[in-house]
């Protein structure tokens, strides 16, 4: 039939359109998400389940003997979690980018939470993220936050801007540094604090940013 497309199995992503269908092309920026996936067939079960994790570990990682002193998640080294990696762009600016490898590649690794106060400096941006075994029900969705320093975080929660001790803000299972995700301009740590500081105890009314991420992310880039 007349409409009907005999290439389609042919097509690499160059060649697929991506313009206004009209054919009439606004002068305007717009927005678009690359995805990056594995080509190993254990992770085409997984695309279909944003609210799980599956956990890679690497070489040498092993979990720590399970004790009344240790938290079932504690770890000795990094975990390499299987999720979606992908970038997003506005117009052809890469804004972000939650991929690993390459020379601007991002280090996904996580860590027990214990573990993250070693490897932060006041300013950073920090992911959190519950660990729960298949069966259970899906884990909350990940948190942004600001470390400050000396084990305590600034972040969104609740409906409220509030510090809080890395170590039981949510009771996460890991985390990890991600202040290389979002590629615009930093601000020095100086400034990241003292934004963050300077909105503690705003209350939902008085907030403008809708996520822990968004906060988390205008700390550090004012944007």
């Amino acid at each position: 039939m007349g409409n009907q497309l005999d290439r389609i199995t042919h097509l690499n992503y160059s060649e697929l359109p991506t313009g206004d269908p009209s054919g009439i092309e606004k002068d305007e920026l717009r927005v678009g998400v690359a995805y990056f996936f594995s080509d190993e067939e254990e992770d085409l079960d997984e695309r279909g389940q944003p609210d799980k994790f599956g956990v890679k570990a690497p070489p040498g990682c092993t979990p720590c003997p399970e004790s009344p002193s240790r938290h079932r998640h504690h770890l000795l080294h990094q975990l390499v979690l299987n999720e979606t990696q992908f970038s997003a762009f506005r117009g052809q600016e890469c804004i972000f980018s939650k991929v690993s490898g390459g020379p601007q590649g991002a280090d996904l690794s996580v860590y027990a939470v214990t573990a993250l106060p070693a490897l932060c400096e006041p300013g950073d941006l920090l992911e959190l993220l519950w660990l729960q075994p298949a069966p259970e029900p899906p884990a909350p969705a990940p948190h942004w936050a600001v470390y400050v320093g000396g084990g305590q975080i600034i972040h969104l929660h609740q409906g409220e801007i509030r510090q809080d001790s890395l170590y039981e803000a949510g009771a996460a299972n890991v985390g990890r540094v991600v202040n290389s995700w979002y590629r615009y301009r930093p601000l020095v740590a100086e400034l990241v604090v003292q934004n963050a500081c300077g909105h503690l105890g705003l209350k939902s009314e008085e907030i403008c940013w809708t996520n822990s991420e968004s906060f988390a992310a205008w700390c550090r880039f004012g944007r």
